[in-house]
This record gives structure tokens, sequence and C-alpha cells, in this order.
């Protein structure tokens, strides 16, 4: 047994997991539930916060997001100051949650107070988890310089001579940063180093996420017909019940696969697919990236309100998650590019100087 919780229980928990494991999630909700009404009962706090984690885990399984924080939010209140090594996914789940939801200050307070529980003999796979999640939060933050200080650190560690798993996160870690940077080279190298490691790992979920991270990179790049091999491959190791937030970043990629290839047709049903599962604003960065695709497929057929609004909302939207800079001032520059083709100077000059703004910024970091 573990944190003092009886064999009954740890035997119910084990059964929620599986059926989560086996996509039930209404007969994995309904068991939690009840060993939830049992542990306040009987104020068992433990028993209670992982109950409630699960109750979140099923929560963004579905696509709920804020829900999920909410849950996930109790379990942690009631965990106290949980061992990271025991707790490792509660703090994970909750501050990718918080992250996406925007809150990406929550999310570092969450994993900082996590980490300083460590100490020198922990484990240093947990450790790992954790501190890619602080690179992530400190990411989506724009703390640039933090976010590669923890990374820095495990390497320091010696994470490099661990198993394949573990320097998949870091190797992914990296690439992500090294993405809203704009180093787009190394972004894709460590991005196939994180598909090679999970690969060998023979862990898929993990593979799926790297694939579709790597068919980003290679977008961005303009290597599009890599990309598409890789998000065929991806969608395929998803499964056959995906997450509605991972639908929702496949599709906007799929989307950008077929915008590059002049599909404009098939461009907009991917992205509209990517809007209705992300359209909760659970992930607000992705979504405002969704919406300027679909704003560039309009452009590109010539439906100039539809590009228009489209434009706004994607702007609107990039705005409220400060670390995907890159992002935004791509956005203002497409706009921008829009606005002076159907002649308001005025107005594209405003968005071509805050992409400007925000380039010089990034390049300011790169600098540093």
């Amino acid at each position: 047994m573990t944190d003092g919780l009886s064999a009954a229980a740890d035997e119910r928990l084990a059964d929620a997991s599986l059926l989560i494991g086996l996509l039930e999630y209404d007969q994995a909700d309904e068991l939690l539930r009840a060993v939830l009404r049992d542990a306040r009962a009987v104020g068992g706090d433990q028993l209670a916060s992982r109950a409630l984690e699960a109750l979140g885990t099923i929560a963004t399984r579905r696509g709920r997001e804020a829900e999920a924080r909410r849950l996930m939010e109790q379990a942690l209140e009631l965990a106290g100051d949980a061992d990271p090594v025991e707790r490792e996914m509660l703090y994970w789940e909750l501050a990718r949650v918080c992250s996406g939801l925007g809150d990406p200050d929550r999310s570092v307070e969450i994993l900082e107070r996590a980490v300083s529980l460590f100490d020198d003999d922990a484990d240093l796979k947990a450790r790992i988890t954790l501190q890619v999640a602080l690179s992530y939060a400190h990411t989506d933050n724009g703390h640039y310089g933090r976010a590669g200080d923890a990374l820095a650190d495990l390497i320091q560690r010696g994470a490099q001579d661990l198993d394949a798993r573990s320097r998949a996160r870091i190797n992914y870690a990296s690439g992500r940063l090294n993405l809203v940077l704009g180093r787009g080279d190394q972004a894709i190298e460590h991005a196939a180093r994180a598909v090679e490691d999970y690969r060998e790992a023979g862990f898929e979920y993990g593979l799926a996420d790297a694939l579709l991270f790597y068919a980003h990179a290679l977008l961005d790049g303009g290597q599009t017909e890599a990309a598409g091999v890789a998000l065929e491959e991806a969608r395929a190791l998803y499964g056959p019940k995906p997450s509605a937030v991972d639908v929702g970043f496949l599709h906007t990629d799929e989307a950008r696969y077929h915008l590059q290839r002049g599909e404009h047709d098939l461009a907009i049903e991917s992205v509209r697919e990517a809007i209705d599962h992300l359209g909760d604003l659970s992930m607000v960065a992705e979504l405002g990236d969704a919406y300027l695709v679909l704003a560039r497929a309009y452009d590109e057929l010539g439906e100039l309100e539809s590009a228009d609004r489209a434009y706004g909302t994607a702007i609107d939207l990039l705005r409220r998650q400060r670390g995907w800079y890159r992002e935004l001032s791509k956005a203002y520059r497409w706009y921008g590019k829009f606005l002076r083709r159907t002649g308001r100077t005025e107005a594209a000059m405003e968005m071509l100087e805050r992409a400007g703004d925000i380039s010089l910024r990034l390049q300011e970091m790169l600098e540093r």
C-alpha cells in the first residue's frame, strides 16, 4: 500500500486507471466518484487527491481543460507538499493544463515548488520530467533564458546518459525552445532525435507527439512532403480515440500541410476540425495558430471578409499567450500583407511594425 491507502482503495484506483487506458471514460468516472465520496466521508485526503487527479485526467482526455484544471488544483491542495516522485504526473498535467489555458505563471509556480522538493538523491527520471515541464512553462511565459537554464541543468546532471525516454523528453523540449526562438534547423535536429529516442523506447504515444512536433518544425522549414510522412505516422500512432487536444494539434498541422500544397479546401476542412476540438479555449495559442491557418487559406482563395475575421481572431488569441511571440509576429506579418493588398495601407503599416518589433525583441534575446 502507498500513502496509507487501503488495499481495497488501491484496487479501485488501479481498476479506474485500467478503464482510462481502455478509453472507458464513463465507467472510470463512475468508479472514481464513488472512491472520492468514500474518501471524503473518512477524511482520506490522499485517497481523495488521487481520485481527483484521475478525474482530471478523464476531463483532459475529453478536451475539458478548464474542468481538468479545477479537479487537479483540488488534488494538489489535498496532497500538500506531495513527493514529486510519487505524484510526478499530477504536477506535470496540472502545469500543462494551466499553460494551455494561458496561465503560465501558475505553471511555473507549480513546477518550481515541485522541483524544490527534490533532494540530491532523488530519482533523476522524475526530475527530468518535471524540469522539462518547467522549461515548457518558462517558454510559454516568454522567459526563454530560464527555459534554457532548466534544460542545461539536466544535461549537467548527466541526463544525456539516461534511458531513451528521458533523452526524448529533453530533445523535445530543446527542439521546442529552438523553434520559438526561430532556430529552425536546430529545432528540426532535436525533433528528429526525439523521434529516434521515443522509437527506441517503444513509447507510441510519445512517438506520436514527437512526430507531430517534427512535422510542425519541417513545415516551418518548408519541407512539406517530409512533414506529410511524419503526420501520417503520427495519426496512425495516436490510435482510434486520441484526446481532443491531440486531435486539434494534429488537424492544425495537417491543415498547414494542405495549405502549403495549395489544397485550400482540404486545409479549411482540416482546420475547422481543429477549431472544433480546441474551441473551448483550452489551448488558446494553438487555437490562435489554427485561426491563422484558416485566415491564410481564405486569403489565398480571395474570400476577403472571412480572411479578415480569421486574422483578427488569430491575433487576439495569440496575444493571450505571452511565449508565442514568433507565432504572433507571423500573424501580424501575414495580416499586414493582407491589409496592404486590400488597400488599407495605414493599418497594414501598423501590423508590419508590430511584427518587426517582436522580431527585434526575439533577436535581442538570441544575442544575450
